[in-house]
């Protein structure tokens, strides 16, 4: 598969308390956490690419992109 991505104990938590227990009330925290996690992710990938885009083009495409997530 891919690499590993690391989440904090609290959402690990959550998730299993979710799954495994069937208990709903930490719905909201996990959808948060996971959007946050992976707005976060998204950011990381647009800045290595930026830097280590195949061409001028792609690197500032990514830029573009990495600058727009950074307003919100």
């Amino acid at each position: 598969m891919g690499k590993d991505i690391r989440i904090s104990k609290g959402l690990f938590n959550a998730l299993y308390r979710y799954h495994i227990c069937e208990e709903q009330s930490d719905e909201a925290f996990i959808k948060r956490e996971l959007e946050d996690k992976m707005y976060r992710n998204a950011k990381r990938i647009l800045y290595s690419q930026h830097k280590t885009g195949e061409t001028e083009e792609a690197r500032q495409n990514a830029f573009t992109i990495y600058q727009e997530l950074q307003k919100r």
